[in-house]
């Protein structure tokens, strides 16, 4: 039996109309799709059917296009990234060491259930500013370590403009402030049932001159080894302040 894309493709080949000509822009992540064909229409249809927990054919067909289109990805190592935390201004870190995944997995997080391991990272240091909202105590102040590109895992990188629309639309879907975290738990559930590392994924908390990646590992029990740990913790905001 061929692929859910092959199937949906033969079952448009007599289409009166495989050009659609619509033009959207996805929230902050700065993917624009200029011209949607049925096929990705269709495509667009199931996985959100699926994504909205819907029990028919169409959400079978959904998932099954989201495994086959991540599956077919190819894969890459981990640039380059950054992680932040708020610190008392009385006590800021000393170590990068300080900087690693919450402890034990206690909480759920948009990519990672509870009990699940995941270490979140930004490939910029504007984009880590944009993901961290303000702390609710104004005695924290927002600290930086740097991690090093990774070549011992391989992840896939959802970011890329050239990746199929129906997981565009998944990932941008999952990025959204609006969207529940059991949406995006169940992308990363088929990323994880695959046997990835983990995802480079679009930043939805960008803005029109600048967007930016965020990469979500899983398979993080090396961190230490990642940190740089020559690069001592930096205050986040001076930093970014001096990039602005």
């Amino acid at each position: 039996m061929g692929s859910t894309l092959e199937f949906i493709r033969g079952v448009l080949r007599d289409s009166p109309n495989p050009e659609i000509g619509t033009s959207v822009w996805r929230a902050h992540t700065g993917r624009v799709s200029n011209s949607f064909t049925a096929e990705e229409q269709v495509c667009e249809r199931l996985v959100n059917s699926w994504l909205d927990g819907c029990i028919d054919i169409g959400a079978v067909f959904g998932l099954k296009l989201v495994q086959e289109l991540v599956r077919e990805l190819p894969m890459r190592g981990v640039p380059a990234t950054y992680r932040a935390r708020f610190f008392p201004c009385a006590a800021p870190p000393t170590s990068p060491l300080q900087f690693g995944p919450p402890p034990g997995s206690r909480s759920k997080g948009r990519y990672n259930r509870t009990g699940q391991s995941a270490l979140y990272l930004s490939a910029d240091l504007l984009g880590l500013k944009a993901e961290m909202e303000r702390s609710e105590d104004d005695t924290n102040h927002l600290y930086y370590a740097r991690y090093r590109p990774i070549d011992s895992l391989s992840v896939v990188d959802l970011s890329d403009a050239n990746i199929h629309a129906a997981l565009q639309l998944a990932f941008d879907r999952a990025e959204r402030l609006d969207t529940p975290y059991e949406t995006s738990q169940m992308l990363a559930d088929v990323v994880r049932s695959l046997g990835i590392d983990g995802m480079i994924v679009p930043g939805v908390r960008g803005a029109p001159n600048h967007h930016y990646r965020n990469v979500v590992l899983f398979n993080c029990k090396d961190w230490e080894k990642w940190v740089d740990t020559s690069h001592p913790p930096q205050n986040l905001i001076n930093c970014v302040g001096m990039l602005t």
